[in-house]
């Protein structure tokens, strides 16, 4: 599976080659964002998507956007338990520890 702009999943067998700057399955405007203001990073962690979140970041996506409420991708992976996104979250030196939501919630 790998993540749309619609925050649906398509199975790998169905996937376009797209010509991207990783070679791979992803479309080239990675910094895109939703109606909700999600960003490809936040999709993958929302989606539990380790091996996409791993490619993205590797492409130099960045780990900062906020949606509609504030929150990053972090929050997102943290609000799901999910322990791998968050570790590779936690590699980047860009990604904000201390990043709180619009309303003053904490990670």
């Amino acid at each position: 599976y790998y993540i749309t702009n619609n925050l649906s999943m398509v199975p790998a067998s169905k996937r376009k080659k797209l010509g991207s700057p990783l070679g791979s399955d992803y479309p080239s405007a990675f910094d895109y964002v939703d109606e909700c203001s999600l960003s490809d990073v936040s999709k993958a962690c929302i989606l539990e998507a380790a091996d996409d979140l791993a490619r993205l970041l590797k492409a130099g996506k960045s780990t900062c956007c906020r949606d509609n409420q504030g929150r990053t991708a972090l929050h997102h992976a943290a609000e799901r338990g999910n322990l791998q996104c968050c570790e590779l979250l936690l590699e980047s030196e860009e990604t904000e520890i201390d990043a709180m939501t619009y309303k003053g919630s904490p990670l």
